[in-house]
């Protein structure tokens, strides 16, 4: 193989290459033996039909395959042989052969860029320190909480906080359900606000089983309201019973003898959070400023 690189952006490079006829042929041979196997053609069993026919027929066939393997992997060693810090693969941006003749091809490479850092001095950047507030361990202590909650049924009726199952199928003006407006199985809080305070307070003390009728109002456009009507079949009303904060759930969670231990615990493992993106930040900030006082080409990738 001959071949030649240059330079057509301080980024992107074109390798010109020539692949002989004598490396050529192997390849072309080898794939139509491979393909002789599969091949099926009356007069002849799978498998044993003579090379000079498969060749006759089939060459035109296996040459791009061929032709395109052979540039990659040349391409490959003119990487290898000459160091290139190449970021992606190279794109084939034309390959040409004339019979018997070698095959010829361009391929396009994008490189990492050369970075010289000539400006280092004087950077300025401000690292960020948050401390752990009382605020940010009750807010984690909550969420523990939760994930060892104990779901209960209701029996009594639904009310602030409890969890409600349903399906709701949107009513017209009548009362006359909408073909294709039924929503099933979800999930709402009492008291959560996610649905509007008005839908939900007019599922209070709902049980499972319950059907119930209910308006949905709200601003479609400024000074424009709408009122869409739903049927509520509740299918169960439940509860989150959460622990107590106390040392019998510490040593639930792990290696605690105390929920003291637990809360310090909690602090040291937000302090070392906090530090941790504090000290990211910084360092993405430091690159920042070098690259807006050091200049440098990007790859089109890149």
């Amino acid at each position: 193989m001959e071949y030649s690189v240059k330079e057509i952006g301080s980024v992107v490079y074109e390798a010109t290459l020539a692949i002989s006829n004598d490396e050529i042929q192997p390849e072309i041979e080898k794939a139509l033996k491979k393909l002789k196997k599969d091949v099926s053609m009356p007069g002849f069993r799978k498998g044993k039909i003579p090379l000079d026919i498969i060749r006759t027929r089939y060459t035109k066939n296996v040459e791009p395959e061929v032709y395109e393997n052979l540039i990659n992997e040349n391409f490959k060693e003119i990487i290898k042989s000459d160091k290139y810090n190449i970021i992606s693969s190279g794109i084939i941006k034309s390959m040409d052969r004339q019979t018997g003749g070698p095959l010829e091809a361009v391929i396009e490479f994008q490189v990492a860029p050369k970075i010289e850092l000539t400006k280092i001095d004087n950077l300025q950047v401000t690292k960020e320190i948050r401390e752990v507030t009382d605020q940010d361990v009750e807010a984690t202590l909550e969420n523990m909480r939760k994930r060892y909650a104990v779901i209960k049924q209701v029996e009594d009726g639904a009310q602030d906080g409890h969890f409600i199952s349903a399906d709701l199928q949107e009513l017209d003006r009548s009362g006359v359900p909408i073909v294709g407006k039924k929503i099933t199985d979800r999930q709402f809080q009492l008291g959560s606000g996610n649905f509007g305070d008005k839908f939900e307070s007019q599922l209070t003390e709902v049980k499972a089983g319950d059907v119930r009728s209910v308006e949905v109002v709200y601003q479609n456009q400024p000074g424009q309201e709408v009122t869409e009507y739903y049927q509520v079949e509740v299918k169960k009303v439940e509860e989150e019973i959460l622990p107590e904060l106390d040392d019998e759930f510490a040593k639930s969670i792990g290696e605690y003898e105390t929920i003291d231990q637990l809360i310090e615990s909690i602090r040291e493992h937000l302090t070392n959070t906090l530090e941790k993106q504090s000290r990211e930040k910084l360092r993405q900030d430091l690159i920042d400023e070098l690259i807006k006082n050091n200049m440098f080409d990007l790859p089109p990738l890149m």
